[in-house]
């Protein structure tokens, strides 16, 4: 194969003509067009053995042609040998191509640019980047934008770090909105930023343009698979760091409309809202989308909360209260207690305080009492309302059911007592008064009353309680099951153990001279028992007076007939009042377990009588084996009913509860008896009986909410105890 080298004198303004170029293709030979000063040219002129100081306008070699191994050799040795800066010839092609530009000979100053690079072909420097920048400008200035974009990157591509270059084609990436090439570029002008502050503006222009291009990129993505819940959260958080927040709002109500779980959905509407509300501001929407979350799960976190937060902002309560009002419909049946009892608070103080709607706060007070019904304060808000409304009635209960919950909270009684007066209701006032002056905490006003109707002596005229009254006077959640097996075994498991104590020879023995005959003796506390026997519907036991020390000062004890003994204690030093409770809860308590407890003093002994009861199969020798054959068939029926109703129920068989129930019973009936809280207190306060789980100053709080409740007024109009009250 034959070379034809074609030398082009370019300086000298001549050239090749065709018809040399005709002879020369006539030889089959390749063609190279070199300019004849070109260093290059020069060099290889000589490495084929030229001696001639430059190669003529036109040569041609024939013979062997140069191998690749041999062009590469000549190439090396020019661009090591030759300084391209030392070359005239190029520097004047580009004073030219400059001095052109200067007169606006954009096209000629292209050509003289050109000129200048052919004479560079194996040139990698700066100068030659800066040429082809030239070049670019013109190409730009014309609107030939590819060509310039070309030109731009063989100039980085020959002077990677040619700052003009990177400028040029940084700007045209801009325009041409090539985030992804401007960002590449920025990163290698880093290297030139001359302070820190430009170092770092740089950067930021860095990771914007990044992020357009990841935004761009993405929405390319989305454009294929619109749906891809991946796609949208990275283009939600990529929006949300350019700082583009209405779009990343859009982004995420997408993803959200992606979501199948109600739960899951609405997490990401409040993720959008917030968003939508904070950085966007534009608060109609950020209802709306929270809106939209809550309708797919009421229960959200936040999404209410955040309306409500915008409402009150506004000051829109009336919008408020119609918010509260749609949240809780929403929330019926999601098992959401605690955020419906946040919010019914809520909707009651805003149409109490902010819409001076009391019937509308009272409603929602009603509701929540409902819900929370061991919140005290629920209780005296809904009080308070109740009375500024004009329902003394349903004031007096709700604080009643306050007084119970908590006994030592001045505030209710004093509450009781002002409307009690207001209703000319003395009775309730002076029991409200009578507990104020235990607590320490009656007014004037207030120890004026309690010292104008307490008592020194018993009432003379009054009804008997009867079976129905009696239930008065039981504490709620007390076993009545329990109680009627109870009541119905007495008699039969009283006989029995009394033959065991009369055939172990531990039977009590009395001194007949200290029998008190009820109608004859002089003690005030015999005369008091009496009393207190008829009032509460009941024989007179018989009474023995022992002038030492028994526990509690009265005591019931195991022997045939119903038997009390009256120790030193209550024999003298007590007041009329005194005696009346303590006398009164002794036979209250007889009246309720009947002498079982007299009788059967150990919880282990009674349940093991009761469990025989319930069918369970009595050990050997179980000294209370025979008791059911001790029961005809009547109270054998009573007790199988009973013992069937508490085995097909709860199966718990509380005696212990039921011995405080009892006791408390008993302490209420001396309560009724004595009609003063004070002297209760004070009889329980050394009484020396201990009831497992059921303390002194727990029965005071108990008589104390007991004493200004419905329950115990109406025992009182019931049995006519009230009288002296009446008028007054």
């Amino acid at each position: 194969m034959r070379i034809a080298l074609v030398v082009d004198d370019v300086a000298a303004g001549a050239c090749i003509g065709p018809d040399a170029l005709d002879e020369i293709l006539s030889f089959g030979a390749s063609i190279a067009m070199l300019p004849v000063g070109d260093p290059f040219t020069i060099g290889l002129w000589r490495a084929l053995g030229s001696r001639a100081e430059a190669p003529p306008h036109a040569w041609l070699l024939r013979g062997k042609p140069v191998d690749a191994e041999g062009w590469a050799r000549v190439a090396e040795q020019q661009s090591t040998s030759i300084e391209p800066r030392s070359d005239d010839i190029i520097e004047d092609w580009i004073a030219a191509a400059s001095g052109l530009a200067d007169q606006g000979e954009w096209e000629k100053a292209k050509a003289a640019y050109e000129q200048a690079d052919r004479f560079m072909p194996l040139e990698h420097s700066p100068r030659r980047a800066a040429v082809l920048v030239c070049i670019a400008e013109i190409e730009k200035a014309a609107g030939r934008i590819r060509e310039a974009t070309e030109l731009l990157d063989r100039a980085l591509a020959i002077f990677p770090s040619h700052r003009g270059a990177l400028r040029a084609r940084l700007d045209l990436a801009a325009e041409l909105n090539d985030s992804v090439t401007s960002a590449s570029l920025l990163s290698r002008m880093v290297a030139f930023a001359e302070s820190d502050e430009e170092r770092v503006a740089t950067l930021r222009s860095v990771a914007d343009h990044s992020l357009v291009a990841a935004c761009d990129a993405l929405q390319q993505a989305l454009s294929i698979r619109a749906r891809d819940p991946v796609l949208l959260e990275r283009l939600r958080a990529v929006r949300e760091a350019m700082g583009q927040f209405d779009q990343a709002v859009n982004a995420g109500v997408a993803l959200a409309e992606t979501l199948t779980t109600p739960a899951d959905r609405a997490r990401a509407f409040v993720a959008a809202a917030d968003m939508c509300a904070r950085r966007v501001g534009n608060v109609p929407r950020a209802v709306a989308l929270y809106e939209a979350a809550i309708a797919d799960d009421p229960t959200v976190s936040g999404a209410f909360e955040a309306i409500e937060a915008v409402l009150l902002a506004d000051q829109d309560f009336a919008g408020a209260e119609r918010a509260y009002v749609r949240q809780l419909e929403r929330l019926a049946g999601h098992d959401a207690l605690q955020a419906e009892i946040l919010l019914l608070d809520k909707l009651a103080r805003i149409r109490e305080d902010k819409l001076q709607d009391r019937r509308g706060a009272i409603q929602a007070l009603d509701r929540l009492t409902a819900l929370s019904p061991q919140d005290i304060e629920i209780r005296v808000r809904l009080a308070g309302l109740l009375e500024a409304e004009g329902h003394d009635d349903l004031a007096l209960r709700c604080l009643e059911v306050a007084a119970q919950l908590a006994p030592s909270r001045a505030a209710s009684f004093e509450a009781i007592h002002r409307i009690a007066s207001r209703k000319g209701d003395q009775d309730r006032s002076y029991a409200a008064c009578a507990v104020l002056v235990h607590l320490g905490e009656a007014d004037l006003d207030e120890q004026m009353v309690y010292q104008q109707y307490a008592p020194e002596t018993v009432l003379a005229g009054f009804r008997p309680i009867d079976e129905g009254s009696w239930d008065l006077l039981v504490p709620a959640g007390q076993d009545a099951d329990l109680a009627t097996l109870l009541r119905a075994i007495e008699p039969a498991a009283v006989a029995m153990r009394l033959e065991q104590l009369q055939a172990s020879r531990r039977t009590v023995t009395f001194d007949q001279k200290q029998r008190q005959d009820p109608e004859k003796t002089t003690l005030s506390a015999v005369r008091t028992l009496s009393w207190a026997c008829h009032l509460l519907g009941m024989p007179m036991p018989e009474v023995y007076a022992r002038p030492e020390d028994i526990p509690g000062g009265v005591a019931m004890v195991p022997a045939p007939a119903p038997t009390l003994l009256l120790g030193k204690a209550v024999l003298s030093g007590k007041t009329v009042p005194e005696l009346a409770f303590m006398m009164a809860r002794e036979m209250a308590a007889m009246r309720a377990a009947g002498r079982l407890l007299a009788f059967f003093p150990s919880l282990g002994e009674l349940k093991s009588l009761v469990m025989i009861l319930l069918g369970d199969t009595p050990r050997a020798r179980d000294p209370f084996a025979g008791l059911l054959s001790r029961l005809d068939a009547a109270t054998r029926e009573v007790v199988a009913q009973a013992a069937a109703r508490i085995t097909q129920g709860s199966g718990q068989l509380n005696l212990s509860e039921w011995v405080r129930g009892v006791e408390i019973a008993a302490c209420r009936a001396g309560l009724l008896a004595s009609d003063d809280i004070t002297v209760a207190a004070r009889m329980l306060s050394v009484d020396g009986r201990a009831i497992p789980g059921l303390s002194a100053a727990d029965k005071v709080r108990d008589l104390s909410a007991y004493s200004v409740s419905q329950k115990f007024h109406a025992l009182r109009s019931l049995t006519g105890m009230d009288a002296r009250l009446k008028g007054g």
